[in-house]
């Protein structure tokens, strides 16, 4: 989490995508990680973390919240995401063992 935390201040290796973008990525087989922590309110408590792999299950929770503030999430523009070349050279730099290699793994 630490490296997605502070890859996401770089602009050249985000991107924003809409709910149903993700949901196209999705049917393609296509990672898409969160860059940003993405917490509705109230409860106030993150569904998304940066390097977070977004699944279906949270499109939907975000899609069936019943309030207009989810801080991380930007109505009308989605959410922040790594773009893949960042995935592809976030993974390329892992590869010699870093113990905070999970960017884009669910769970994370």
């Amino acid at each position: 989490m630490c490296k997605a935390f502070y890859s996401a201040y770089d602009e050249n290796l985000c991107e924003f995508l809409s709910a149903d973008d993700i949901a196209k990525a999705m049917a393609e087989i296509r990672e898409t990680v969160s860059a940003t922590i993405v917490t509705p309110y109230p409860s106030g408590f993150p569904i998304l973390v940066p390097g977070q792999a977004i699944r279906a299950g949270v499109l939907a929770f975000t899609e069936a919240l019943d309030t207009r503030e989810i801080h991380g999430y930007t109505r009308g523009v989605g959410y922040r995401v790594f773009t893949e070349a960042a995935l592809s050279a976030l993974a390329v730099r892992d590869e010699d063992g870093a113990a905070d290699a999970d960017l884009g793994r669910e769970g994370v």
